[in-house]
């Protein structure tokens, strides 16, 4: 009896997937071929505007409510680790999202959905850095939560279908933006190097950079997978041809 924790590929065990196709590559083509894949790259920048704004406000939501509305240092403490305790339900929540917008609508819905819900993330991270009262603030940096993390799940539902050949290389370039783009967003924004930048300034700035990234997402076409946000693919191709030319 053979037990089976999962499977190698989106398509199946390598082995199997190995019989079924022509396609011969070693572990450099592999890589090469992930990396000059531009959808790979939209998708780590994405993340890096989800996962990574998620990580650099964990790391400065509580100074901000400790400065900005005179709270002791616990109180601050325990409205910062909501934000971070919301990732139990939202990011599963994001991921089953995009698989039910994929079941219906296909790729269109899987990217859609994170465009809209990114979106929505940014503009609520705009807004926090503009509220002035302590429980709007504290209302509005829940629903940020929620959404910025549900962005994340919505991500990793599309990267299966960017590349079956390079899957795994997908996948880091698109985790490792996460860690990129939250150094990025702490040194331009939360450094204290520019004092004209306050807290607050830079965080309705980072919700304008979150605005920005998701545009790239219309740029995102799989011929092989569904199309993209505004037309679906323009041929039916079986795994081995996608295999070859994805």
């Amino acid at each position: 009896m053979v037990l089976a924790f999962g499977q190698d590929l989106p398509d199946g065990n390598y082995k199997r997937v190995k019989k079924n196709t022509t396609y011969k590559d070693n572990a450099f083509g592999v890589l090469f071929n992930g990396l000059k894949n531009y959808r790979g790259w939209i998708l780590g920048l994405t993340y890096g505007f989800c996962f990574g704004v998620e990580l650099t406000t964990d790391n400065i939501i509580a100074q901000y409510f400790y400065d900005r509305f005179s709270l002791d240092i616990e109180t601050a403490g325990v409205i910062a680790a909501s934000f971070g305790f919301a990732n139990i339900v939202s990011r599963p929540a994001g991921g089953m999202v995009s698989d039910e917008m994929g079941r219906r609508y296909g790729m269109r819905g899987r990217l859609w959905s994170l465009w809209v819900v990114q979106t929505v993330a940014g503009l609520l991270c705009f807004w926090l850095g503009l509220v002035n009262s302590l429980w709007g603030s504290i209302l509005v940096m829940c629903c940020f939560s929620l959404f910025v993390q549900a962005a994340s799940g919505l991500t990793f539902g599309v990267v299966p279908f960017v590349s079956k050949r390079s899957l795994g290389v997908i996948s880091g370039m698109t985790g490792s933006g996460g860690t990129v783009g939250a150094v990025v967003t702490q040194v331009l924004l939360f450094s204290g190097s520019d004092d004209k930048i306050s807290t607050e300034k830079g965080i309705s700035l980072m919700g304008l950079m979150m605005l920005f990234s998701t545009l790239l997402l219309t740029l995102i076409y799989l011929p092989n997978s569904g199309g993209g946000m505004f037309c679906g693919s323009s041929k039916q191709s079986d795994d081995q041809d996608y295999h070859l030319l994805v």
